[in-house]
């Protein structure tokens, strides 16, 4: 079983989390990612807790200028 993450997220994991989104929003994903919500999604391909993604996000200021960005 692997060890979900609970540090900071390192610019590696910054970088995937973008390209998970807009992996997500272009509806480019594997078969059985369809209705999964974007915090699920995300926190499945990162192997960690879905609060880490939600905390990620919202300390973007909040999730659509993070969106925005990606």
């Amino acid at each position: 079983m692997l060890k979900r993450a609970h540090r900071r997220w390192t610019p590696a994991e910054d970088y995937f989390l973008r390209q998970l989104v807009d992996c997500f929003l272009a509806g480019i994903l594997e078969e059985d990612a369809s209705g999964l919500t974007l915090r699920q999604y995300i926190a499945r391909e990162l192997c960690c807790d879905p609060m880490r993604v939600s905390k990620r996000l919202s300390g973007s200021r909040n999730a659509m200028h993070f969106l925005a960005t990606a």
